[in-house]
């Protein structure tokens, strides 16, 4: 998610006036040639990530490891079945009564009903999803330890800024899109997987909304039962 976030936007300032202009081999070289590099290099990178931190940033690593911890937590909360139906109750009544007709609305809610399951799961635990939310929101680094009521809170809207985001929004669409949900074998969706793409690309922007209202509605509960079960645990 980090990745492609940082790669689609310097794609689109890169093909704007100040660097390619009119120029098509160099618009060509930045669509097509670029992202697998900065792919590779952001592996490179990652593999020597520890050592980077460690000689270089002073400790703040290892916060943002903190915070990746806590945010994995959160995810992980959210992700619980009983969390699930009401997120599934939720997009029924906020985002599928968008729809133009009856008719279309139902099929929503059935589908809903039926995927939304599967398409959570796929989504929350997305790989270090939990840490691309903490580097994009520029945390303040507080340790662990420092965590509470208000600070689970305040994250909470941090990452519902974040998912709010036009370009995070279709980072979730491609996301399931993909082989994480329309494109994975062992769902046994009944629709071709480019049926599924288009129904993903249709609902997905009238779903975020509903869900981030979902957490905020929810975020003092959330943040003081998480917290709450995570003391008990320790």
């Amino acid at each position: 998610m980090l990745v492609l976030r940082y790669i689609s936007s310097l794609q689109q300032n890169l093909l704007s006036e100040a660097f390619c202009a009119t120029t098509v081999d160099c618009s060509t070289f930045v669509t097509s040639a670029l992202p697998p590099a900065l792919r590779i290099l952001g592996e490179v990178l990652r593999a020597d990530a520890r050592r980077i931190c460690d000689e270089s940033f002073y400790g703040i690593c290892a916060a943002v490891a903190g915070c990746a911890h806590k945010t994995e937590s959160l995810l992980e909360y959210v992700s619980q079945q009983a969390q699930i139906e009401g997120q599934k109750a939720a997009l029924k009544k906020g985002a599928c009564t968008q729809y133009e007709t009856i008719d279309q609305a139902i099929r929503c809610a059935d589908a809903v009903e039926e995927y939304w399951d599967e398409a959570a799961l796929a989504f929350f635990e997305m790989p270090d999803l939990a840490l691309a939310i903490c580097t994009n929101m520029a945390v303040d680094f507080l340790p662990p330890e420092q965590w509470d009521i208000l600070t689970c809170e305040r994250e909470l809207e941090k990452v519902a800024l974040l998912w709010k985001e036009p370009g995070n929004v279709q980072l979730t669409v491609d996301y399931l899109q993909g082989d994480a949900f329309c494109g994975a074998d062992n769902l046994g969706l009944p629709v071709p997987e480019e049926d599924c793409a288009v129904y993903i690309e249709d609902f997905i922007p009238s779903a975020v909304p509903v869900l981030i209202n979902f957490l905020q509605e929810r975020k003092a509960a959330i943040c003081l039962e998480l917290l709450t079960t995570k003391k008990g645990s320790s």
